[in-house]
């Protein structure tokens, strides 16, 4: 009877430990990302692009393969690893679509929402989302992080 109760905890600490390892972040999703603090004065002409209108984005240099910043709502941006989540020795190409700005990969041909988090579009190959950096806006000064 000990024995059965001895087996019976293994086997609950093990499944325990299974459950708890596959509930992780997928590593077939990890992109390398580098340094990518920065700030930028939207009110400086260079970035009027950018802030000028709601669906703007401007790459700049830094992260891995690049940045990029889409002005998705009023006050509101979000940056974006340029790395294809797919292969991350690929920089991704932001292009102005019908529909606000469109992500793709010029090699595998993933394509990605910016105003959902860059997830990906349906039929893309991969199923990893692009790395998204994070962004606070103070005044008209953007911070990226």
């Amino acid at each position: 009877h000990d024995r059965d109760m001895k087996k019976i905890k293994v086997f609950a600490i093990a499944l325990v430990a299974l459950l708890f390892s596959s509930c992780g972040k997928d590593s077939r999703c990890d992109v390398p990302i580098g340094d990518a603090a920065c700030s930028i004065d939207l009110m400086q002409a260079q970035y009027y692009s950018l802030y000028s209108r709601v669906g703007g984005y401007l790459n700049l240099v830094g992260g891995h393969k690049g940045i990029c910043v889409v002005h998705t709502a009023l006050d509101e941006y979000v940056a974006f690893e340029r790395a294809c989540p797919n292969d991350p020795e690929t920089p991704v190409d932001f292009l102005e679509g019908s529909d606000g700005v469109l992500v793709k990969c010029p090699v595998c041909g993933s394509q990605f929402c910016t105003y959902t988090g860059g997830t990906p579009i349906e039929g893309s190959v991969t199923s990893c989302s692009l790395y998204q950096y994070a962004t606070t806006l103070e005044g008209g000064v953007l911070h990226i992080y």
